[in-house]
């Protein structure tokens, strides 16, 4: 079973409620090799910034997830519509 990353890890805080943690610039960033990558949010990997779509709101210029994790949502949320309109 896949297990999903958020982009905020949950913890409880004080009173109870959950408390979001948003990660820094630098825990989802690196350089290896002089290639620059980003960790995807959706499935947690490692991916060369070539493999993410641009967006021009972001830091980073960035999308949160990889094209592949962005395409794969595209697709099933086009699914669950077809599906719904069917009905």
């Amino acid at each position: 079973m896949k297990t999903k990353r958020s982009k905020a890890s949950k913890r409880l805080g004080k009173d109870g409620k959950i408390v979001k943690r948003y990660y820094r610039y630098e825990e989802n960033h690196r350089v290896v090799g002089g290639v620059k990558q980003k960790r995807c949010y959706r499935c947690g990997r490692w991916k060369p910034e070539s493999m993410y779509y641009r967006r021009h709101r972001s830091k980073d210029g960035l999308y949160v997830w990889c094209k592949e994790c962005a395409n794969k949502a595209t697709n099933e949320c086009r699914r669950q519509r077809k599906l719904a309109q069917r009905k």
